[in-house]
């Protein structure tokens, strides 16, 4: 029975941004720090702002692809996959950090391009370290499988992700 429920939260129509901010900023004082749990509602940032960010990491990823591989050909496959392993860290965490950082909109919106774009460079020497590596490792006639085993692997990995997190 909705009676005997007690809440210091009104109740909202829906979880937009429209419904929520109204509902959250008749609770608090002036001056006070809003920390939340990253619902989109709250930041204000669009389907097409969301979109935006997808495509900051989609193009410094790929303009980063060429050079990634020259690294790799210079330094080794070992240390710019260590560079993809720190950077894909330190700018996840960076992308995760918004929700706590209390930004308007406009400036996540710049913290997490800036995150996804670095993200995108960081990311970029994997494919071309991986087929480096396989080059390296495997014979000619085995080479075929393997690079198929590593290119399988990152979308197998990322619908395992999803069920790992949200079980």
């Amino acid at each position: 029975d909705d009676a005997d429920v007690r809440s210091l939260a009104p109740r909202v129509g829906d979880a937009s941004g429209e419904s929520l901010e109204p509902a959250v900023w008749d609770m608090i004082e002036p001056g006070s720090t809003v920390r939340t749990d990253g619902w989109r509602g709250y930041h204000g940032l669009s389907e097409l702002d969301l979109g935006a960010l997808s495509s900051v990491f989609l193009c410094t990823y790929t303009l980063c692809m060429a050079p990634g591989g020259w690294l790799a050909d210079r330094v080794g496959t070992w240390w710019t996959l260590l560079l993809v392993l720190g950077g894909s860290g330190v700018f996840g965490a960076a992308c995760g950090l918004t929700g706590f950082l209390a930004l308007g909109p406009a400036a996540a919106f710049l913290w997490l391009a800036l995150a996804r774009g670095s993200m995108g460079i960081a990311s970029a020497p994997i494919y071309p370290s991986t087929s480096r590596t396989v080059a390296n490792w495997f014979g000619v006639r085995a080479q075929p499988l393997a690079n198929a085993l590593v290119i399988s692997a990152a979308p197998l990995g990322m619908a395992a992700s999803f069920q790992g997190m949200t079980w």
